[in-house]
Protein backbone atom coordinates (compact mmCIF):
# COMPACT_ATOMS: atom_id res chain seq x y z
CA UNK A 1 0.00 0.00 0.00
CA UNK A 2 1.36 3.41 -0.95
CA UNK A 3 0.62 6.49 1.15
CA UNK A 4 0.45 9.77 -0.74
CA UNK A 5 -0.42 13.35 0.02
CA UNK A 6 -2.34 15.91 -2.00
CA UNK A 7 0.64 18.27 -1.97
CA UNK A 8 1.57 17.18 -5.50
CA UNK A 9 0.14 15.56 -8.58
CA UNK A 10 1.57 12.06 -8.63
CA UNK A 11 -0.07 10.45 -11.66
CA UNK A 12 3.17 9.37 -13.30
CA UNK A 13 4.55 7.76 -10.15
CA UNK A 14 1.67 5.73 -8.77
CA UNK A 15 -1.03 5.65 -11.40
CA UNK A 16 -3.41 8.17 -9.92
CA UNK A 17 -3.70 11.85 -9.11
CA UNK A 18 -5.12 13.62 -6.12
CA UNK A 19 -6.33 17.19 -6.60
CA UNK A 20 -8.08 19.38 -4.06
CA UNK A 21 -10.20 22.45 -4.68
CA UNK A 22 -12.15 24.69 -2.33
CA UNK A 23 -15.59 25.79 -3.42
CA UNK A 24 -18.03 26.18 -0.51
CA UNK A 25 -18.09 27.98 2.83
CA UNK A 26 -18.66 26.05 6.02
CA UNK A 27 -20.76 26.66 9.08
CA UNK A 28 -18.96 26.73 12.43
CA UNK A 29 -18.88 23.28 13.93
CA UNK A 30 -17.01 22.40 17.06
CA UNK A 31 -15.52 18.96 16.66
CA UNK A 32 -12.04 18.05 17.78
CA UNK A 33 -10.63 14.71 16.63
CA UNK A 34 -9.01 13.92 19.97
CA UNK A 35 -12.09 14.82 22.02
CA UNK A 36 -14.67 13.16 19.76
CA UNK A 37 -13.67 9.60 18.83
CA UNK A 38 -17.12 8.90 17.33
CA UNK A 39 -17.06 11.86 14.95
CA UNK A 40 -19.53 11.41 12.15
CA UNK A 41 -19.49 12.96 8.70
CA UNK A 42 -20.72 12.17 5.24
CA UNK A 43 -18.81 11.75 1.99
CA UNK A 44 -20.53 12.63 -1.26
CA UNK A 45 -18.88 10.56 -4.00
CA UNK A 46 -18.95 11.16 -7.75
CA UNK A 47 -17.51 8.60 -10.17
CA UNK A 48 -16.78 9.78 -13.71
CA UNK A 49 -15.14 8.30 -16.78
CA UNK A 50 -12.62 10.55 -18.54
CA UNK A 51 -11.79 9.76 -22.17
CA UNK A 52 -10.97 11.41 -25.49
CA UNK A 53 -14.11 10.36 -27.34
CA UNK A 54 -15.05 13.94 -28.29
CA UNK A 55 -18.43 13.98 -26.49
CA UNK A 56 -17.72 16.80 -24.01
CA UNK A 57 -18.55 16.96 -20.32
CA UNK A 58 -21.76 15.40 -19.02
CA UNK A 59 -24.07 18.29 -17.96
CA UNK A 60 -24.32 16.71 -14.49
CA UNK A 61 -20.55 17.24 -14.12
CA UNK A 62 -20.41 20.77 -15.54
CA UNK A 63 -20.26 22.37 -12.06
CA UNK A 64 -16.81 20.81 -11.53
CA UNK A 65 -14.61 23.39 -13.24
CA UNK A 66 -11.52 21.33 -12.34
CA UNK A 67 -12.34 18.96 -15.19
CA UNK A 68 -11.55 21.76 -17.66
CA UNK A 69 -8.11 22.44 -16.16
CA UNK A 70 -4.87 20.43 -16.02
CA UNK A 71 -4.36 17.64 -15.30
CA UNK A 72 -7.99 16.75 -16.09
CA UNK A 73 -8.16 18.76 -19.33
CA UNK A 74 -6.02 16.11 -21.02
CA UNK A 75 -9.36 14.33 -21.55
CA UNK A 76 -12.10 15.99 -23.60
CA UNK A 77 -14.98 13.83 -22.40
CA UNK A 78 -16.32 13.13 -18.92
CA UNK A 79 -19.33 10.89 -18.33
CA UNK A 80 -21.01 10.53 -14.93
CA UNK A 81 -21.03 6.83 -13.97
CA UNK A 82 -22.30 6.92 -10.39
CA UNK A 83 -23.07 9.14 -7.41
CA UNK A 84 -23.42 8.06 -3.79
CA UNK A 85 -23.24 9.28 -0.21
CA UNK A 86 -21.55 7.33 2.54
CA UNK A 87 -21.83 7.96 6.28
CA UNK A 88 -18.46 7.98 8.02
CA UNK A 89 -17.60 7.28 11.64
CA UNK A 90 -14.07 7.93 12.82
CA UNK A 91 -11.79 4.95 12.19
CA UNK A 92 -14.37 2.81 10.37
CA UNK A 93 -14.02 2.35 6.60
CA UNK A 94 -16.91 3.02 4.25
CA UNK A 95 -16.64 1.42 0.84
CA UNK A 96 -18.06 1.63 -2.65
CA UNK A 97 -17.62 -0.71 -5.61
CA UNK A 98 -16.02 0.85 -8.68
CA UNK A 99 -17.11 0.24 -12.28
CA UNK A 100 -13.85 -1.57 -13.07
CA UNK A 101 -14.41 -4.16 -10.33
CA UNK A 102 -12.20 -2.38 -7.81
CA UNK A 103 -13.24 -0.68 -4.59
CA UNK A 104 -12.99 2.76 -2.99
CA UNK A 105 -12.55 2.84 0.80
CA UNK A 106 -12.79 6.05 2.79
CA UNK A 107 -11.75 6.32 6.43
CA UNK A 108 -12.38 9.38 8.59
CA UNK A 109 -9.28 9.81 10.78
CA UNK A 110 -10.43 12.99 12.49
CA UNK A 111 -11.65 16.56 12.23
CA UNK A 112 -9.55 19.70 12.59
CA UNK A 113 -10.93 23.06 13.54
CA UNK A 114 -8.78 26.16 13.89
CA UNK A 115 -10.14 29.55 14.89
CA UNK A 116 -11.11 31.57 11.84
CA UNK A 117 -10.48 28.71 9.43
CA UNK A 118 -12.89 26.27 7.79
CA UNK A 119 -13.47 22.85 9.28
CA UNK A 120 -11.21 20.17 7.75
CA UNK A 121 -11.75 16.44 7.70
CA UNK A 122 -8.69 14.20 7.86
CA UNK A 123 -9.46 11.22 5.65
CA UNK A 124 -7.74 8.37 3.86
CA UNK A 125 -9.07 7.33 0.48
CA UNK A 126 -7.86 3.95 -0.77
CA UNK A 127 -8.45 2.69 -4.29
CA UNK A 128 -8.14 -1.08 -4.56
CA UNK A 129 -7.85 -2.30 -8.11
CA UNK A 130 -9.63 -5.49 -9.17
CA UNK A 131 -6.23 -7.24 -9.19
CA UNK A 132 -5.64 -6.37 -5.53
CA UNK A 133 -3.12 -3.49 -5.85
CA UNK A 134 -3.95 -0.61 -3.50
CA UNK A 135 -3.09 3.09 -3.55
CA UNK A 136 -3.90 5.40 -0.65
CA UNK A 137 -4.03 9.17 -0.38
CA UNK A 138 -4.39 11.00 2.93
CA UNK A 139 -6.15 14.35 2.67
CA UNK A 140 -7.16 17.22 4.92
CA UNK A 141 -10.37 17.97 3.07
CA UNK A 142 -12.06 21.31 3.55
CA UNK A 143 -15.71 20.77 4.45
CA UNK A 144 -17.93 21.31 1.43
CA UNK A 145 -15.02 21.27 -1.05
CA UNK A 146 -14.64 18.56 -3.68
CA UNK A 147 -11.30 16.81 -4.13
CA UNK A 148 -10.49 14.34 -6.86
CA UNK A 149 -8.57 11.07 -7.04
CA UNK A 150 -7.93 10.04 -10.64
CA UNK A 151 -5.77 8.13 -13.07
CA UNK A 152 -6.91 4.53 -12.73
CA UNK A 153 -7.19 3.19 -16.29
CA UNK A 154 -10.70 2.32 -17.42
CA UNK A 155 -12.20 1.64 -20.88
CA UNK A 156 -9.92 3.73 -23.11
CA UNK A 157 -9.59 6.43 -20.45
CA UNK A 158 -9.52 6.89 -16.67
CA UNK A 159 -11.78 6.81 -13.65
CA UNK A 160 -12.14 10.09 -11.79
CA UNK A 161 -13.41 9.90 -8.20
CA UNK A 162 -14.66 13.11 -6.61
CA UNK A 163 -15.20 13.25 -2.85
CA UNK A 164 -16.87 16.06 -0.90
CA UNK A 165 -16.95 15.91 2.89
CA UNK A 166 -19.78 17.30 5.01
Amino acid sequence: MRALTVAATLAGCVGFTAFAHAEDKVSNRTQNAEKAPNVEASAEIVIAHGSNSGKGIDPKLSRYKELKNPPFSSYDTYALLDEATRALTRGKPASMKLPDGGELKIVLDGVEEKAGKPLRFVIKATVKKAGGEESTVQVKAKAGAMFFVAGQKFEQGILVLGIKMR
